[in-house]
């Protein structure tokens, strides 16, 4: 259970951690300041809101002070034209070179895919990692005798019979998110009503998207393993060999590698189609 302890001496009463609390397990009490309230579902599910925004460090969330983490301040934030060139740099890399990604490269991105949002902050998202290029290029044997099986994609089949991976690129890294699908439809992508899991779809891809646009900021090229979720939502056998936990299943996946060649401009897009209401 969460805990959380107001330094009345600290405290100014303005109320803005009762305000940012996204499950109004804060309110103000009789002489104004905020409190816990005991027993309400759903409770705190600590996402530090109220610990973040609190000016005056007045409040301890699980042992855990303000002054304990680390300031907002020290992250220097991007400009507007570098946010926009970021995004609009980003390429969906699907040549690599022949050295893999560092792997305290690789772990970097992990660790600031930690800061990816999740639904009520379940952060539910675990990772495996298919380290090296024989690995890879396994599991994509794997998948090419499934799609024979299956009668699906025969071109990828053919190119691959042919010695040509169209499955994972000769990819020197597969990154795969999976998290804990009880109560959730791993078939239709729907999660029950009131699961205590949030949504772990959105919150693998989420995670995904953010250590593709975080491997691009570092000079990695990463690309969605569309065909390998498709025979993870099938319940394709393969998925034995990632020896899985259980009750976990694959939500989203991330080929990655050093990009073999260099994109010197930035492909046209569609307008936005927005409709203001």
């Amino acid at each position: 259970m969460s805990k959380i302890e107001i330094d009345r001496a600290a405290c100014t009463k303005c109320a803005s951690c009762v305000e940012v609390c996204p499950r109004e397990f804060l309110r103000a009490d009789a002489d104004g300041f905020p409190e816990a309230r005991v027993g309400v579902k759903p409770g705190c599910n600590d996402c530090g809101h109220c610990l973040s925004v609190c000016p005056h460090g007045a409040l301890v969330l699980n042992g855990l002070s303000a002054w304990e983490c680390e300031g907002v301040e020290q992250v220097q934030p991007l400009g507007p034209q570098a946010v926009e060139h970021l995004v609009k740099g980003r390429r969906s890399v699907r040549a690599f070179r022949e050295q893999p990604v560092p792997r305290e490269t690789i772990e970097w991105l992990f660790d600031v895919a930690r800061w990816a949002p999740s639904a009520m902050n379940a952060q539910p998202v675990c990772w495996i990692v298919l380290d090296g290029r024989e690995k890879v290029h396994a599991l994509g044997g794997l998948m090419a005798d499934w799609m024979r099986t299956e009668g699906r994609f025969p071109e990828l089949v053919e190119a691959w019979d042919r010695g040509v991976d169209r499955i994972f690129r000769n990819a020197p890294h597969l990154l795969v998110a999976h998290a804990l699908h009880e109560g959730f439809d791993l078939t239709v992508g729907d999660t029950v009503p009131d699961s205590a899991l949030g949504n772990p779809m959105v919150d693998c891809a989420i995670a995904v998207a953010t250590v593709e646009i975080a491997a691009h900021a570092v000079g990695v090229g990463a690309c969605w393993a569309g065909f390998f979720m498709l025979a993870a939502r099938a319940g394709a056998p393969l998925l034995g060999t990632l020896s899985l936990p259980e009750g976990h299943g694959v939500f989203a996946a991330l080929m990655l590698g050093l990009p073999r060649y260099q994109h010197r401009t930035v492909p046209p897009r569609r307008e936005s189609r927005v409709t203001w209401m």
